[in-house]
C-alpha cells in the first residue's frame, strides 16, 4: 500500500481507529516458488526446506522470502537477489531488494526507489527523497510506496505530477489515476485512496466502487472487508461485492479476508491490546464457530493460526470443524508476522522476548512477557507486564509465575531505577541515605522536601540529580558539582557533566575530558577520556570517540519510555529497554580499568555496562558481518558467554534481565516443529 509523508497522521488516527492489519494476515500478492524458509542462527540468516533440513547455510545479514525462484539476501555489500542454491543471480548493489510477484519486485537504492525485473534491471525509479524526505529513510515506509504486482499491473505515486501511475511487468506506463494509494489489482480490481476515502477502479481506471470508505482490504472470494463510521465515531467494518453492495452488514470492530469460504472477525476493541473476541464466519456472516480468540489469522490450506487466550497459547483452527489443535509455543514470542504459508507450513517469529541470565550463565525465556517492569529483587522475583493483558505478573528466576495483579497500569507505585544503568541522573526519588529527600521542582528551580512532604531545601538549584552515598549533584547555570543535605556545596559548581558517587568516586567531565574526583573534590584519576562510567565491583568502563550524553534531556513520556529501538530527543539519541534506558556512546574503543586508572586488559568492545557479581554486558561487533550483539564478561575482560542478545543489563541480586534476539520457527499443519531455533 503506498502511503505518502502528508497522510501520515491520516494514517496513524485510522489506525487507532480499528484499520491496522488482522494478526496473521498474509501479504496480499501471497507467497509462491521454492519451499525454502528463511532462518537465522547465530545472527546470521539461511534457508530450510520443508523437512526442517539447512538447504542454504546462514551467511547473509538479512533473507527475504522465496518467490518465483528468487529471494532478496543482504550481505555487507548491500542487498541483491540469490536463487535456491544460495548464488547471487544480481549482486548486491541494493540497499534492499523485496519479494518478487509476476516477475516484478520492489526495490531501494539510497536515493532511488521503483520496480526491478528478474535481472536487476529497473523498470520504473523515482527519486526516493521525494516519496519520503525523513532523513531516517524507513526502508518499510519507503517500500510501501509501491503497491505488490497483481493481474500483470503495479502502481505508485508519482511525486512529479501527484498523480498514481500503473504499468506493466517490462515497465510500460497503462494509465494514470487520481489518487494517493493503492493496493494493486486482485479480482479485476484495485483499492484506491483519494481524498482520504477509499474505493475501487478497474483495469481501465474506472471507479467500479466510488471511494466512500474509510479502509478496505483487497477481494478475495468475491468479497473485500470495508469499514464505515460507526457508533460513536467508532471504525464499523462489514464485506462488500464487487457492485459495492454490503452483503455482511457493517457491524465489527476488524475484520479480515475470506479464505477457503471463511474470515476472521472481532467484535470488541480493546485500546490495549487492539482487538479482543475473534470469531469466525462464514459468507452470509453467519459464526461458524462458538470459541473465541484472542487473535486470528487468515485461513490457509483449511487452517487458521489463532491465539486462544491471553496466556499465550497458539493454536490451528479448522472453522469446517470447530477443532483446535494446540502448539507448544511459549518459548517463542509470536508477532503479526505469525502465519501459515501457502506451502503448508506454520511461521512463528519472535521480536526480542526476554530472559534471565543467573550466577551460573544460564539463560532462562520468560515467555508470555512484553517487557520487565523491575529488576530482579534480592527476594528473589521481579515485576513484568504480560503479554495481551498488560497485567502486572510477579515472576521467579525461572520464570515461573509466583502472583498476577489484575491492574493494567503496572505495579502501583513503582517507579524506574535507572541507576542500574549507571545514569542515576535522571533519578530524583528519595535515598535513605541522604535521610529520605525527595527531589521536588518549582519555577523551573529544585529543592528537597522529607518524607512528610516538608521543605527542607527550598528550590534554588538550576537541576539536580538525587542523593547518593551522602552527596548530590546539582547545576548551577551550566555547572554541576555536590551539595550536601543541607544545600551547601561540597564541591564547587565547575564541570560541564557528572555521575553521582559510587564507591566514593565520581566521574565529571571538565574541558570535554572525563576523569573521577573523591567526596573532596580531589582528582584521583586525571580527566584524559571521551566517556567514562561508574565504578561498580572495583572496575569501570571507560573510552576514547564520539558519544552523547543523556544529561540535561528530559525524561521522555510515558509512551517513550515503553518504546524499543531508538528515539531522537533533542538531537540526542538513546536506546530503550522497556523502562530501562541505556545511553548510545558511539565509540568503538571501550575498556575497563581499575581505581589507579590502569587498563585491566588490552581487551576493546564497542560498548561496556557495569560490573556486578563479576561480570558485565558488552556489546560486541562481528567482524565479517558486522552483526552487533551482546554478551557477557568476567573481571579479566574475557567472553564468558555466547549468547549474542539484543540487549544485557547487568546483573542486579544474582540475575540479569536480558533480551533474546529476533528467532524463527516452523511449524507443519499438524502441530509438529520442523525447525526451532537454538541459543
Amino acid at each position: 500500500m503506498l502511503r505518502l509523508p502528508t497522510t501520515l497522521l491520516l494514517i496513524i488516527a485510522l489506525t487507532l481507529a480499528g484499520s491496522i492489519p488482522v494478526f496473521g494476515e498474509q501479504d496480499e500478492a501471497g507467497s509462491k516458488g521454492n519451499s525454502l524458509f528463511p532462518i537465522k542462527l547465530d545472527g546470521k540468516w539461511g534457508y530450510i526446506n520443508q523437512k526442517g533440513e539447512v538447504i542454504i547455510e546462514p551467511q547473509f545479514r538479512f533473507a527475504e522470502d522465496f518467490s518465483e525462484g528468487l529471494a532478496g539476501a543482504t550481505t555487507d555489500s548491500g542487498s541483491g537477489l540469490i536463487d535456491s542454491n544460495g548464488e547471487f543471480l544480481v549482486q548486491p548493489r541494493f540497499q534492499k531488494v523485496f519479494s518478487f510477484n509476476e516477475g516484478v519486485a520492489v526495490a531501494l537504492e539510497r536515493d532511488k526507489a521503483g520496480f526491478i525485473d528478474r535481472d536487476g534491471n529497473w523498470l520504473v525509479s523515482v527519486d526516493r527523497r521525494k516519496l519520503n524526505p525523513r532523513p531516517s529513510r524507513d526502508l518499510e515506509f519507503d517500500r510501501w510506496q509501491f503497491s505488490s504486482f497483481g493481474e500483470g499491473l503495479g502502481g505508485y505515486f508519482d511525486p512529479a505530477s501527484g498523480e498514481l501511475v500503473f504499468i506493466d511487468n517490462t515497465g510500460k506506463e497503462k494509465m494514470r489515476v487520481q489518487g494517493t494509494d493503492c493496493k494493486g489489482f486482485y479480482e479485476g480490481l484495485c483499492a484506491v485512496r483519494n481524498n482520504d476515502l477509499w474505493g475501487f477502479i478497474d483495469r481501465q481506471g474506472d471507479w467500479r466502487i466510488p471511494p466512500s470508505f474509510r479502509n478496505v482490504r483487497s477481494f478475495s472470494e468475491g468479497l473485500a472487508s470495508a469499514c464505515v463510521e460507526g457508533e460513536k465515531g467508532k471504525s464499523a467494518w462489514g464485506y462488500i461485492d464487487q457492485d459495492g453492495s454490503w452483503l455482511v452488514e457493517p457491524a465489527f470492530g476488524n475484520a479480515g479476508n475470506f479464505s477457503g469460504g471463511y474470515a476472521p472477525v472481532a467484535d470488541r476493541w480493546d485500546r490495549s491490546i487492539k482487538y479482543s473476541g475473534w470469531k469466525y464466519i462464514d459468507r452470509s456472516g453467519r459464526p461458524v464457530t462458538d470459541q473465541v480468540f484472542w487473535r486470528a489469522g487468515t485461513v490457509v490450506n483449511g487452517k487458521a493460526l489463532v491465539v486462544e487466550d491471553p496466556g499465550l497459547t497458539y493454536g490451528l483452527l479448522d472453522p469446517a470443524e470447530s477443532e483446535v489443535t494446540s502448539l507448544e509455543s511459549r518459548s517463542l514470542y509470536w508477532t503479526e508476522d505469525s502465519l501459515i504459508l501457502p506451502q503448508g507450513m506454520v511461521r512463528a517469529t519472535s521480536n526480542n522476548g526476554w530472559g534471565l541470565v543467573d550466577r551460573d550463565l544460564n539463560l532462562t525465556d520468560l515467555p508470555g512477557v512484553i517487557r520487565p517492569q523491575s529488576e530482579f529483587k534480592s527476594e528473589g522475583w521481579l515485576w513484568a507486564e504480560e503479554a495481551f493483558t498488560k497485567n502486572s505478573i510477579k515472576l521467579d528466576g525461572q520464570g515461573r509465575l509466583i502472583e498476577s495483579s489484575t491492574t493494567r497500569q503496572g505495579t502501583p507505585g513503582w517507579k524506574p531505577n535507572y541507576s542500574q544503568l549507571g545514569w542515576s541522573g535522571f533519578r530524583k526519588s528519595a535515598d535513605s541515605l541522604a535521610g529520605g529527600l525527595a527531589a521536588f521542582e518549582e519555577n523551573g528551580k529544585w529543592g528537597f522536601k522529607n518524607e512528610k512532604g516538608k521543605v527542607v531545601l527550598p528550590a534554588q538549584f538550576d537541576d539536580v540529580t538525587g542523593f547518593w552515598q551522602g552527596l548530590c549533584a546539582a547545576r548551577k547555570g551550566y555547572k554541576w558539582g555536590f551539595i550536601s543535605p543541607r544545600g551547601i556545596w561540597l564541591i564547587e559548581p565547575q564541570f560541564e557533566i557528572v555521575l553521582d558517587f559510587k564507591e566514593g568516586l565520581a566521574a565529571v567531565r571538565k574541558d570535554d575530558k572525563w576523569g573521577y574526583i573523591d567526596r573532596f573534590g580531589n582528582w584521583i584519576i586525571p580527566p584524559r577520556f571521551d566517556y567514562a562510567g561508574y565504578f561498580c565491583n572495583g572496575l569501570a568502563t571507560v573510552g576514547q570517540g564520539r558519544y552523547f550524553e543523556p544529561r540535561h534531556v528530559p525524561l521522555p513520556s510515558e509512551r517513550a519510555e515503553w518504546a524499543s529501538g531508538t528515539i531522537n530527543l533533542q538531537q540526542r539519541r538513546f536506546r530503550y529497554i522497556g523502562h530501562l534506558s541505556l545511553i548510545a556512546t558511539y565509540t568503538s574503543d571501550m575498556w575497563v580499568i581499575d581505581r589507579s586508572g590502569e587498563p585491566v586488559s588490552d581487551q576493546r568492545y564497542f560498548n561496556i555496562g557495569c560490573f556486578a557479581d563479576g561480570f558485565a554486558p558488552v556489546q560486541v561487533c562481528e567482524e565479517e558481518t558486522k552483526h552487533f550483539y551482546w554478551d557477557y564478561i568476567n573481571r579479566d575482560c574475557e567472553l564468558v558467554t555466547d549468547f549474542r542478545l539484543a540487549a544485557a543489563l547487568q546483573f542486579t541480586n544474582g540475575h540479569a534481565i536480558v533480551r533474546i534476539p529476533e528467532r524463527v520457527a516452523y511449524y507443519d499443519l499438524d502441530g509438529n516443529v520442523v525447525w526451532s531455533p537454538t541459543y
